[in-house]
């Protein structure tokens, strides 16, 4: 009996100490720490294996995480200081973009942004909108008329920066240096632009992946047989490259099907070397005489936007709207996300300071901007970036109510700044100040008369 109850009191004294908080907390610790480590684990080797299929390159770009989270804004409005907030680029127009910690920035804008544009085959029409019998041509296609173009996906791999800068971003995972096969090899093509869409009906849908090169080199362009097109693009029929080789026949009709489109379809890219578009509109005053250059943007190399005022947007929303309270910044489609101002503060601004400018190795210099004019706003941003339905009024309506605030522009909205490097080459980063230089009215310079 002495026996039994010594064991009784040992399992007693054993169990009070198992249920103890200390103990139990650190079990819970315990478990944590496990279970990060194995997400952690996963994650890397499934970047190690995607990275085998791109040697010699990084994956660049922010993937699983945001600048733009309301927790990472709503801390950096307490700074009451302009600050980069956000960075995007948008590889092909009107898809979805890449969040970036950092970027290139050169005359024509950011470096992976706009490179490719998908066109339809349509009738082509005079300066006053009237079709024009038996004449056909390539126009660009973008989320205004297909809003599943929100849902095509892009994943950038470039040529490791760390081998040839003096960066070192977080946002890059590095693999191994590849051979440099001008055909095949994605680092001697500049990198890879991955894509992916959706295809199938509801239960049964696959995601369909195509890979394109960056900066394809004439040796791959001879073998796909790349041809030149003049692709319209608003007023202009800058001389573009066909690179619709690029993706097989099955993908493409896929692609067709998905987008709905019902007509000859096509993938081009710039060509950055004879081909880009002049910006003739808003140009600095004090160098009138400088030619200034865009690919396949609408009408400015880059676009800035205030966090603050597409809150004030929401803010504005009728009551009733399904997106009340969840108007998110993405809509817009900005390369730069502005956080610690006041709402509408950067209506003021035509001339600003930016990150560095100059070569790595070289002594940096401020990187100014030319603020242009206020982006004048259309239907694009009632498109959900996140699933790609369009709303039938808002935020367009809101915007319509409350931002015709410019003189050149109306009847159309204004919201966020179109603006023009006065540099050659810079970089940016996440967390940068803005120094603002000049400040003072915008009259906006429309396009059509």
């Amino acid at each position: 009996m002495a026996q039994q109850s010594h064991h009784s009191t040992f399992l007693e004294h054993y169990m009070a100490y198992l249920s103890s908080p200390g103990v139990a907390l650190i079990a819970i610790v315990a478990f944590l720490l496990l279970a990060l480590f194995f997400v952690h684990n996963t994650g890397s080797q499934h970047r190690r294996s995607a990275a085998l299929d791109y040697p010699g390159c990084a994956r660049f770009g922010l993937y699983g995480r945001s600048n733009l989270d309301k927790r990472r804004v709503n801390h950096a409005e307490e700074s009451n200081e302009p600050r980069v907030q956000a960075i995007f680029a948008y590889p092909i127009k009107s898809c979805r973009g890449v969040e970036l910690q950092t970027t290139e920035i050169t005359s024509t804008g950011l470096k992976y942004d706009r490179l490719f544009s998908f066109a339809h085959w349509v009738q082509r029409r005079d300066d006053k909108g009237r079709v024009i019998e038996g004449e056909y041509h390539w126009k660009f296609l973008t989320q205004r008329e297909k809003p599943q173009l929100s849902q095509v996906t892009t994943e950038l791999w470039i040529p490791d920066p760390r081998l040839r800068s003096e960066l070192l971003p977080e946002d890059v995972e590095v693999t191994e240096q590849s051979g440099r096969d001008a055909l095949n090899d994605w680092e001697a093509n500049g990198g890879c632009l991955v894509v992916r869409f959706p295809f199938g009906s509801e239960g049964s849908t696959e995601t369909v992946t195509f890979k394109l090169p960056l900066k394809p080199t004439s040796e791959r362009a001879a073998a796909k047989g790349y041809t030149y097109a003049p692709m319209k693009i608003w007023k202009d029929d800058p001389l573009a490259i066909n690179v619709s080789s690029e993706i097989d026949a099955i993908t493409l009709e896929k692609l067709k099907s998905f987008l709905g489109v019902d007509r000859s379809f096509a993938l081009f890219r710039i060509d950055d070397n004879d081909n880009l578009r002049t910006v003739t509109r808003c140009l600095p005053k004090d160098r009138l005489e400088e030619k200034f250059q865009v690919g396949f943007a609408d009408a400015f190399p880059v676009s800035l936007l205030s966090i603050a005022s597409v809150r004030a947007i929401d803010d504005f929303l009728p009551s009733t709207s399904q997106i009340k309270s969840s108007l998110s910044p993405r809509r817009f489609r900005a390369n730069i996300f502005i956080s610690g101002i006041p709402a509408f503060a950067e209506d003021q601004w035509k001339r600003i300071i930016l990150g560095r400018a100059g070569n790595p190795g070289e002594v940096a210099s401020d990187s100014e901007f030319h603020v242009a004019c206020r982006t004048a706003r259309c239907r694009l941003p009632n498109v959900d970036p996140e699933t790609g339905l369009r709303d039938r009024e808002e935020p367009f309506m809101t915007l319509e109510r409350k931002r015709q605030v410019d003189d050149g522009a109306k009847p159309h909205a204004v919201l966020g700044l179109s603006m023009i490097p006065l540099f050659e080459r810079g970089w940016l980063r996440v967390g940068e100040k803005v120094e603002v230089l000049e400040t003072g009215e915008h009259v906006y310079e429309k396009m059509y008369t």
